[in-house]
């Protein structure tokens, strides 16, 4: 899907693939216990802004007409 949409290299391809698995398992290995410690309120509130950042990076920027 990321090389079908954004057209990468397929190096960055590689990278991004790597970056989101990476953080998909320190979130599995750290949330239970941020979790129990903070509150699952909390951190579920908490983690509402980096979504939201992280969505906005991950638009594509608007193509300008040619």
């Amino acid at each position: 899907m990321l090389r079908d949409d954004c057209r990468p290299s397929e190096p960055v391809a590689g990278f991004a693939c790597i970056t989101f698995q990476s953080a998909m398992t320190a979130g599995r290995f750290t949330g239970d216990r941020v979790a129990d410690r903070c509150g699952r309120a909390t951190v579920a509130r908490g983690s509402g802004l980096p979504i939201a950042v992280a969505m906005v990076c991950a638009l594509p920027p608007p193509r300008l007409p040619q």
